[in-house]
Order: C-alpha cells, then sequence, then structure tokens
C-alpha cells in the first residue's frame, strides 16, 4: 500500500521546457500575439460559410468550442489599440496568459479549422503555418515557471502577481485558481519544490474562503502535486495538515486519503523535528549569487567598495600634453570591468534598438511565421545615412583599452524580457585576440535588467545611453537579470586586437593606474 502510494506522489510527469529567454522576447510575445489576431480572423471566415451551409440547430461539426475559444481572444484583442500592445505584451501576465489560450485552446481549434470543408486552400496552408509556431504545452511550463521565478527573485508579494498589478502596471486579467494550479505544477517539474508549495497552498486557501472564480478546480490533482512537494521537501508533518484541510472540503477525495496516509506513516518515522519551511537557496552557485545580486540581497563589502575608482581615459591616438577626455567608473579591477556614464545621446540609443527590432521582427513574421523559439538577438548593420551603429563603433574602438588597434567585429542588438539571461557563448580562451565586450543601455526599465557577475559580486544597474566594458576572463560568468513588467534592449560589441593569435600569446588589457 505504501509503494502504491509512492509511485503516486512522485511518479508525475515532468514538463522541462527547452527555452531560454527568446520564448518571451519582445519580438516573439509580439508574433504571437499577432498570430493569435490571425487565427481570429481566420475562425470567424470559417464559422460564418459554416453557419451559412448549415441549418440553424444543427450543429456545426464542432465549431462551438472553436467559437469560444474565438470570441474570448476577439475580446480581448478589441480592448488593445496598436499603441497599448506594446504594454499588454510585456506584463509577464500577460504574455503567461496568452500562450495559454494558444496552447489550451487554440491548438486544437486550428485542426477543427484546418478539418472543416469550408476552410479554403490557402487558409489551409496559413494554419499549418501558424500550427508551426504555435507554442507547446512544455513552452507553456516555461512560461509559467519564468513568472514564478520573477516572483520569487523580486520578492513581489503574491496578490500582486495573483491580482496582475506587478510594477504599477496592470494585467488585462487576473490569475485564477487553475492559473495557480499550472505554477505550481510548472514550478514542481522545474525541481523547485518550494515555490511549487506556496502556489499550491495560496490556491488551497483561496478555494477554502470561498474565491472559486468560476473556474474548476481539481483537488485530486492538487492534492496529488502537494504530497509529492512536501515529500521531495522532506516535510511529511506539514503535508498531514494540509490534507487534513483537502479532506474537510472534499471528504470522498480518495486521493488526498492515501496521500494522507502515506505522509502520516513518514511523519512518525521522522526522528528529527524541522523549524518552519523556508525558501531553500539554489544549490548551483552561480545560480544562487546571480539571484541574491539580482534581488539586491548581495554586494561587495565595504572593503572591496572601497578600492573602486572613477577615472578619466584617454581617447586612442592622443599625445601625452592631452586631457583625458572619457569618464569611466572602475566595477571591478580583476577581471577588469567599468563604466562609461552617458555615453551616447539618447537618439542614437534609440535608433540603434529600433534597427535591431525591424531586423528581428523580419525574421520572425515579415512574410510568414519563423523561429518558433524565437529571436533575442541578432546581429545588425546600419546603411542609414545617420550611421548610428558605425559611429558608436568608432567611439567604442577610440577608448585607449588595448595597445594593438582594435579590429572592426559585428554589432549585435539583444531583448531581454520576464526571463533570466545567461551567457551561453563559451568564450574560447585559445582565441586571444578578443580583448573584451562592450554593453550599451539602449533603453531604461525600472525594475530589473541589471548585468551582474555572480562570482565578482558585481552588479551594474542599466542606465539609458551608459556604456559596461569587461575583459574577456568576465565573459563566462555575465548573466543580465529578468525584466519586470518592460523590456530591456542592449547593444553588445566585442572589441578584437588587429594583429592575429598566431603572433602573442596574450593581450592583457589596458587599465587605469592608481595615483
Amino acid at each position: 500500500m505504501v509503494g502504491n502510494v509512492v509511485r503516486v506522489l512522485v511518479c508525475l510527469v515532468c514538463l522541462y521546457g527547452v527555452l531560454g529567454g527568446e520564448f518571451t522576447s519582445f519580438v516573439n510575445v509580439e508574433k504571437l500575439f499577432t498570430l493569435e489576431d490571425e487565427l481570429i480572423s481566420i475562425a470567424d471566415v470559417v464559422i460564418r460559410e459554416e453557419r451559412h451551409y448549415h441549418p440553424e440547430g444543427e450543429k456545426h461539426h464542432g465549431l462551438e468550442k472553436v467559437s469560444r475559444v474565438m470570441q474570448e481572444g476577439k475580446e480581448i484583442h478589441s480592448q488593445i489599440s496598436i499603441k497599448r500592445m506594446s504594454d499588454y505584451i510585456v506584463h509577464p501576465v500577460n504574455i503567461f496568459h496568452l500562450t495559454k489560450r494558444l496552447v489550451r485552446g487554440w491548438h486544437d481549434a486550428m485542426m477543427t479549422l484546418r478539418d472543416s470543408k469550408t476552410c479554403s486552400k490557402g487558409m489551409t496552408v496559413k494554419i499549418q503555418n501558424i500550427g508551426d509556431n504555435i507554442p507547446r504545452e512544455e513552452d507553456l511550463s516555461s512560461v509559467a515557471h519564468a513568472l514564478v521565478k520573477l516572483q520569487s527573485i523580486y520578492d513581489i508579494p503574491l496578490d500582486n502577481i495573483i491580482s496582475g498589478n506587478i510594477s504599477d502596471k496592470q494585467a488585462h486579467a487576473p490569475i485564477s485558481l487553475d492559473d495557480m494550479f499550472i505554477l505550481a505544477r510548472a514550478a514542481y517539474d522545474h525541481a523547485d519544490y518550494y515555490d511549487s508549495v506556496v502556489w499550491l497552498r495560496e490556491a488551497l486557501d483561496r478555494f477554502e474562503n470561498g474565491k472559486q472564480d468560476g473556474t474548476t478546480f481539481n483537488m485530486s490533482s492538487v492534492s496529488s502535486l502537494l504530497g509529492s512537494s512536501y515529500y521531495m521537501l522532506n516535510r511529511p508533518k506539514e503535508a498531514v495538515d494540509v490534507f487534513d484541510k483537502i479532506l474537510k472540503l472534499d471528504p470522498d477525495n480518495k486521493s488526498a486519503e492515501r496521500n494522507r496516509e502515506f505522509m502520516s506513516v513518514k511523519a512518525k518515522s521522522q526522528k528529527q523535528e524541522h523549524g518552519p519551511l523556508t525558501k531553500p537557496l539554489p544549490k548551483d552557485k552561480k545560480t544562487r549569487l546571480t539571484e541574491q545580486l539580482c534581488s539586491g540581497k548581495l554586494q561587495k563589502t565595504p572593503k572591496q567598495q572601497s578600492k573602486l575608482r572613477c577615472f578619466y581615459l584617454k581617447t586612442r591616438g592622443a599625445n601625452i600634453f592631452s586631457k583625458p577626455e572619457i569618464k569611466g567608473e572602475v566595477m571591478n579591477w580583476d577581471p577588469f570591468i567599468i563604466v562609461f556614464h552617458n555615453f551616447t545621446d539618447k537618439r542614437t540609443s534609440v535608433a540603434i534598438y529600433w534597427i535591431g527590432y525591424d531586423k528581428m521582427k523580419d525574421a520572425s513574421y515579415k512574410y510568414s511565421y519563423q523561429n518558433r523559439y524565437g529571436l533575442q538577438s541578432v546581429q545588425v548593420e546600419d546603411y542609414t545615412v545617420w550611421r548610428w551603429i558605425p559611429r558608436l563603433q568608432e567611439r567604442l574602438e577610440e577608448i585607449h583599452l588595448s595597445d594593438f588597434t582594435p579590429a572592426r567585429a559585428s554589432f549585435q542588438v539583444r531583448n531581454i524580457g520576464m526571463e533570466l539571461f545567461e551567457e551561453k557563448e563559451k568564450f574560447e580562451y585559445m582565441n586571444k585576440a578578443r580583448i573584451g565586450t562592450f554593453l550599451t543601455f539602449l533603453t531604461d526599465v525600472k525594475t530589473g535588467g541589471d548585468v551582474v557577475f555572480p562570482f565578482l559580486k558585481t552588479i551594474i544597474k542599466p542606465n539609458q545611453g551608459s556604456i559596461v566594458f569587461w575583459e574577456s576572463k568576465a565573459h563566462n560568468q555575465v548573466s543580465i537579470c529578468p525584466v519586470v513588467a518592460d523590456t530591456e534592449w542592449v547593444g553588445e560589441y566585442p572589441l578584437y586586437n588587429q594583429i592575429g593569435e598566431p603572433f602573442c600569446s596574450d593581450y592583457p588589457v589596458r587599465k587605469p593606474k592608481l595615483a
């Protein structure tokens, strides 16, 4: 009996997301919103044609469900003007709900539309293209977990997440009890058992207090998932208390009854008493330090901070009598990290991120829907008469950070949304011609978007127009914190020495000298 219950508790199918920050990038969410808008138009045409060819009262080949999905989407889209769309698609709760509609509603509805006899060949081809780009269940799990992590990292009150009021921005709709279960399940599937318990207990409390919000709420599923989460946390006594509450609300819940019996046996055999359940720190050191830096709970010691200085640097080629022109704030000495405040003007920053945005948009859905997993960054070329990017590259190369003249490299525009960005490109130390990397903040954000170096306890706040430079030794640990209810655009430009690898063994960065 106990062995069977163990299997009930722990044999839950895990849906691990395979995505990073690409899926929740601004352009990809915009693509999904546009994709839903097109599905609404197609469904509207097919449903009208079906009703024309079938007598009143006759079933329209399963299109009733399609009609419900279409009406839900149409109501949302009709309330969001083009001007407000950008506000809608950066809100984490809206991103979650949009993904949920596409996965749980439109995925099946598309099959019905495609099989309809009134669906033209052109519509069928369009539906096939949409189907290749529509999110899957694992994408919904990834987005849900990103929302859970956003709340956890920044300690956003659960009431704010549930009501949709985040960072003074209101979501189109609040989080329902069903949504809370999806969030809890996503946390469990990503081995985040503490947050799974937090969301399940919140859902139970609201259900107990009569806040059912008109949604279906499967107590058996809640019971199994809650039992599994407590089992993984080795907290059987708390589990027994929760199952008592579930059985009080639903006395016929056999799943809760079996799980309570199993947890009671575990509680009796547990010798060590545990204190109150608290959030455990991530086991991975880099993840732990990164999240602490993003949340503001970790910073350099006063002794470490006392070593940091502001300097004026000379431009390349300036003579020895020239006055240094470029002001920089050293954030870390080894590896060397420096910030140049207000390096570019607002017009330049806006122009460059629009160039990147347009290229991402063209690559995602200009002629057809592409890149199902989304795009987070693109290499850009600037062919405008203003030469925004070439002029910025020239100014960056003028900063005297190396003995050799830099080689011209590609400029990249990157977008950061509600997910943590971690540098995936492993820097090859054999490529010793690479001195380091410049990152320019192209937009301002209210909360999040900090550039962090976890092992150096270094954090740089985003400020439009400022530039961060880090030498190559710090490349593999750079991360960018999740952005809360907003989107962040940055530009990246690697700094290479002109001379090739075979001629020199090392290219140290030029650092300002302490007086």
